[in-house]
């Protein structure tokens, strides 16, 4: 079997605050929505009162937010206290403002002009009221927003937490990062927080709001627990984390401990402790306990990915599946004659290195039938494709070694034909060989030579 020497690819360096990924974050994310969706859908439906404990927790679903809200915290923090414990400087404010503006305005914009003017109850509003909406400020000035657009009071609380970010990591964080100054931080805007539901929403605003006011202050212990797991995620890949870090990594290797408890919490939650489960006004206790439950209940499940990667004596399993290639199997742009890895088998086969790559340990499965669209025929032979030698090379089936691979039966085995400048390979071992098809001079087929 002939072998080829490639140079080492020279490695790049990557981002300190980019370098840890976190693949589970997007998950997250569709379960926040998804508990969102489904409280509106409940509360629509009259379902709340009329189903017992189910129903009860329908209403308390909105606990989607807490998740999206401590998400934001770790995820944006992570920039300021990485850079920090590197000892360089913070992220240019300007160009984050940015990043975040483009993440959220033009489809707010979009939406609140068709929810403007298309609906009803939105014509009589005056030109101020239209602005507060348009500035996302709308809860600032009255109890919501105007009709069809009730629900982007979460969005108005992320956008203030947006701005206000870079004031708390120059206040928490500074140049050198002092876990500390940041721990004191989080005490602050836990209890402003606490202070809000107790006496500040009345204090500010008075009794004639139905609920609690849905200002940032309220909500600012969510993001505070974000923040914190962010530290402490910082703090560990820099060696600095203590006991109380390796208590949060032994916790978050454990997912099912981590969402029994979160499960427990919300069961608490839908008991009277939490305040009543439709929209009348819950009393500050109540409005203060629900706060904290939710808190609680975010850090737990938003606690797992702080432990991404696995600990020596742990195993993380990640499935891989793949439809049928509906596209070209060979990495090469017919129209424009020439070699493209993007595209195919190959683009494919890069997305299963990346993920393998992510992994550390992979166990790589695949499926008996031949990968070519609408065939259930049964594998044959192995490919695997090498866009920088431009080879085809054939394999025994059972030699699941690398990226780049495809499984292909008999029949289409035999209609495969290689773009021009690519040439195939027969390097299998035993078994019956497959006679080739004609090829062109532009494709040749080299065997191995035979062994002595």
């Amino acid at each position: 079997m002939s072998t080829v020497d490639r140079a080492p690819t020279p490695a790049v360096e990557t981002p300190p605050e980019t370098a840890t990924t976190f693949p589970h974050v997007d998950t997250l994310r569709a379960v926040g929505a998804l508990a969102v969706l489904t409280t509106h859908v409940g509360f629509w439906s009259a379902s709340y009162g009329t189903n017992g404990t189910v129903g009860a927790l329908l209403a308390r679903l909105d606990v989607g937010v807490a998740l999206f809200f401590t998400l934001s915290g770790f995820l944006l923090s992570r920039a300021w206290l990485s850079r920090a414990a590197d000892g360089r400087a913070a992220p240019r404010t300007g160009h984050y403002l940015w990043k975040r503006a483009l993440r959220i305005l033009p489809v707010y914009v979009v939406t609140a002009t068709l929810a403007l003017a298309l609906i009803d109850a939105n014509r009589g509003l005056g030109w101020g009221d239209r602005l507060a909406t348009y500035l996302m400020a709308s809860t600032l000035v009255d109890a919501t927003f105007p009709a069809g657009l009730t629900h982007m009071w979460s969005l108005a609380v992320e956008l203030h937490f947006y701005l206000l970010l870079p004031l708390l990591m120059l206040l928490g964080v500074g140049r050198t990062l002092r876990p500390a100054r940041v721990v004191a931080l989080l005490v602050v805007l836990t209890a402003l927080s606490t202070w809000w539901h107790l006496h500040g929403a009345a204090w500010a605003l008075g009794d004639s709001l139905v609920a609690t006011p849905q200002w940032l202050v309220g909500y600012l212990d969510w993001f505070a627990v974000g923040i914190g797991l962010a530290l402490a995620s910082v703090l560990h890949e820099h060696g600095r984390g203590g006991r109380v870090v390796a208590g949060l990594r032994s916790l978050a290797a454990q997912p099912g401990v981590c969402w029994l408890l979160a499960g427990s919490l919300m069961l608490v939650a839908t008991t009277p402790l939490a305040g009543p489960l439709v929209l009348s006004p819950p009393t500050d206790a109540e409005a203060l306990t629900k706060n904290l439950l939710f808190a609680a209940v975010g850090g737990l499940v938003v606690l797992h990915p702080f432990a991404a990667r696995a600990q020596a004596n742990q195993a993380h399993l990640r499935i891989m599946e793949t439809t049928d290639i509906h596209v070209h199997v060979f990495p090469y742009d017919y129209y424009a004659d020439k070699p493209n890895d993007t595209m195919g088998i190959a683009r494919t086969a890069s997305i299963i290195d990346s993920i393998r790559a992510e992994a550390g340990t992979t166990v790589l499965t695949m499926r008996r039938l031949c990968m070519r669209p609408a065939c259930a025929g049964r594998a044959a032979v192995l490919v695997v494709v090498d866009t920088q030698e431009l080879t085809f090379t054939i394999r025994d089936l059972g030699e699941l070694d690398g990226p780049g691979w495809m499984v292909l039966c008999d029949t289409h085995f035999d209609r495969m034909r290689a773009p021009g400048g690519w040439t195939l390979v027969d390097e299998r071992t035993g078994g019956r060989l497959l006679k080739f098809p004609d090829r062109t001079a532009e494709s040749p087929v080299r065997r191995p030579p035979a062994a002595p």
